[in-house]
């Protein structure tokens, strides 16, 4: 979930992360509430560095925010105190130098791999799905072996590689496409494109677990097969519903 501008550090974690899955997910508030402290969610916040009014006090909001999750009373109920916080590495390390880090945190600094090292993850996640073997293309093995090439300046990324793998893994993209990318922004934003329609692909449609009463329900089934595709019947009831669902007093 983006920190951004949404927290003011003033709220107990728990009832911000609840007031998030209601206004994100349309999930109703008992049901929030029971997800976060069953053990369902796994709070990972980014953004702090964008909370902040730069003009001003560097650190007004994200010390608060800090602040609130080592002092609330909640914090160790959620995930059993687990906690994922994302920020740019400059702002962590300021933060960290003014003594407003995170306590017992463990740091983990995402830096760009090496030509060598994006070669052999490839071959790696590939190995055993030929497939989609990214490498049976003639001008893609040779792009990836080229360590300037566009394709592993922007594959050196992290980011960027899984995307990549997941695009290709859901046939939603190729490996000609993307040996032909002469730009990196050009083709970070085709694989941006297809980030939502990969990650339907890659895990079909799953139901929320149900809480009853506090107790969880290990296995919930919602359909006696599940598709990687919605059928037309869903689509059309889901388009209705959005088509005819006021909000806000507004059609």
């Amino acid at each position: 979930m983006g920190i951004g501008s949404r927290s003011d550090g003033t709220q107990r974690l728990g009832d911000w992360l609840s007031d998030r899955l209601v206004e994100g997910y349309r999930i109703a508030r008992p049901v929030a509430k029971a997800l976060i402290y069953s053990d369902y969610i796994l709070p990972v916040l980014d953004g702090l560095d964008e909370a902040d009014d730069q003009a001003n006090d560097k650190f007004s909001i994200s010390r608060k925010i800090l602040e609130q999750i080592r002092s609330s009373s909640d914090a160790s109920d959620i995930a059993h105190g687990a906690l994922v916080m994302t920020c740019r590495s400059d702002f962590y390390g300021e933060l960290h130098e003014s003594g407003n880090s995170l306590r017992n945190a463990v740091v983990v600094e995402m830096k760009d791999l090496e030509p060598e090292e994006v070669r052999s993850y490839l071959r790696l996640r590939f190995k055993d799905d030929r497939a989609h073997d990214p490498y049976r293309s003639e001008s893609f093995a040779a792009a990836a072996q080229d360590n300037d090439s566009c394709l592993i300046r922007a594959l050196s990324v992290p980011l960027i590689l899984t995307l990549a793998i997941l695009v290709l893994k859901a046939e939603y993209s190729t490996a000609q496409r993307l040996a032909r990318y002469k730009r990196v922004p050009y083709l970070r934003n085709h694989l941006f494109q297809l980030l939502i329609p990969s990650i339907v692909e890659a895990n079909p449609k799953r139901p929320l677990p149900r809480i009853t009463g506090g107790v969880r329900k290990e296995r919930f089934i919602w359909r006696p097969n599940f598709s990687s595709r919605y059928d037309p019947d869903d689509v059309r009831t889901w388009l209705v519903n959005i088509a005819t669902e006021r909000r806000d007093g507004r059609l």
